[in-house]
């Protein structure tokens, strides 16, 4: 949908991606219109006018000055294309809006009691029409409605679209094709979403995050498994305590991915003899199946880093900022720096991920690797001590001891 005004990234990126997917695209009016002038001064000439049923209605933003002659404000004004988006959601259409077209769908009245995102400038006008509005995620998907943030995250609509359309493969082509990650995405709709009581704190639902949790939860014990989630979840609580955003300052797909699988060395599912410590292992064994998911490589190479150094705090801390947001998670999840963590929001992540003793089962797991292996345990490495304190008296290891006596316990 263009209107005079509408900024050229909003709707531009998502016709260039879903376009290039073979996708049938058309820009479209809602009356008659011989030429569309961007915010920018680009003339574009559209193809027709909203005359028929789409699949999918994308509606961009752009100029939300109140006195402006064009864009969102002047839309919102004027009413046809809230009218417009009216119309097709009653006739089966899905709806998508990027930026600041949130609220010219938002005036349809067909965002009212649901969740969607926008610019980060018009999150309280959005919510002023009774939408539950998510921040720090690229697009909000909730069933016939989606929505992306601001600007650039056209880019990543198109990319859900491709998704949601043609499936995993065919996104994961066109991000390449692209050189673009497709960002955080909340789908509200997906009943396994976790901690649905601490929105803020869900996974991110990317293929790529659901077949890696779904190769752990395979893979390791209950109690390995559970620390693993626990672990991104308090790591994402550290990057808003740090200010730092997703898709700014990490990437949080990756970020989940080095969590989810750091400790994937102790499976039986390491794709290598032991013949070194289980960071290392887990570190080939995660780059192994990420490449064969299709992640490209200078990503497979962010988290298999992540997961070699989340033992070796300083030096986790100095490399990339998945790494050290990944150390740190892990390190809270022990009982390090929890202080500022909220007594509902810790219940809640450990009602949906309970620890079942896993400071014993971590440790049982290491132990038990290095009496297959002893190079899985040199000296002075965290294995080896682990493996020395569980032989000496009175055979529990420091890092029992500290969970035990932390705020979470074992």
């Amino acid at each position: 949908m263009l209107f005079d005004g509408f900024e050229d990234l909003d709707a531009l990126a998502p016709f260039n991606v879903v376009s290039r997917a073979g996708m049938r695209t058309r820009f479209v009016t809602p009356e008659p219109a011989d030429a569309i002038t961007s915010a920018s001064g680009a003339v574009i000439t559209p193809h027709g006018t909203l005359d028929k049923t789409p699949s999918w209605l994308v509606v961009p933003g752009g100029g939300l000055v109140s006195d402006a002659e064009h864009g969102v404000r002047a839309e919102l004004r004027r009413g046809t294309i809230p009218a417009a988006v009216a119309r097709c959601a009653t006739a089966g259409s899905n709806i998508a809006s990027v930026c600041t077209g949130a609220l010219l769908v938002a005036a349809s009245g067909m965002m009212h009691g649901r969740r969607a995102t926008t610019h980060h400038q018009a999150f309280d006008e959005l919510s002023n029409y009774g939408v539950d509005v998510i921040r720090d995620v690229r697009v909000v998907d909730d069933g016939d409605m989606v929505s992306a943030g601001g600007v650039t995250s056209g880019i990543d609509l198109g990319l859900w679209l491709i998704q949601r359309e043609l499936g995993a493969k065919a996104m994961r082509a066109h991000e390449r094709r692209l050189e673009y990650r497709l960002g955080r995405v909340a789908e509200t709709n997906r009943a396994t979403a976790p901690i649905e009581s601490v929105r803020s704190l869900m996974l991110p639902t990317t293929p790529l995050v659901q077949a890696a949790y779904d190769f752990a939860k395979t893979a390791l014990p209950a109690a390995i498994f559970n620390h693993s989630v626990r672990s991104y979840l308090f790591a994402r609580m550290v990057a808003d305590w740090r200010g730092w955003r997703p898709a700014e300052n990490f990437d949080d797909e990756l970020l989940c991915l080095s969590c989810v699988l750091h400790d994937i060395g102790l499976s039986d599912a390491a794709d290598t003899p032991a013949r070194d410590r289980f960071e290392v292992v887990g570190a080939m064994t995660a780059a192994t199946f990420l490449a064969g998911e299709g992640l490209a490589s200078p990503f497979v190479d962010v988290v298999s880093e992540a997961i070699k150094l989340h033992s070796s705090y300083t030096i986790a801390d100095s490399h990339s900022p998945e790494a050290a947001l990944t150390r740190t998670g892990i390190s809270m999840d022990v009982g390090g720096g929890v202080e500022k963590v909220p007594d509902d929001v810790a219940a809640s992540i450990h009602a949906e991920y309970p620890r079942l003793e896993m400071a014993r089962c971590l440790v049982d797991a290491i132990v038990a690797q290095a009496a297959d292996d002893p190079m899985a345990a040199p000296p002075y490495s965290i294995p080896g001590e682990l493996v020395r304190e569980r032989r000496t008296p009175p055979f529990v290891s420091r890092l029992e001891q500290r969970a035990a006596a932390s705020r979470w316990g074992c």
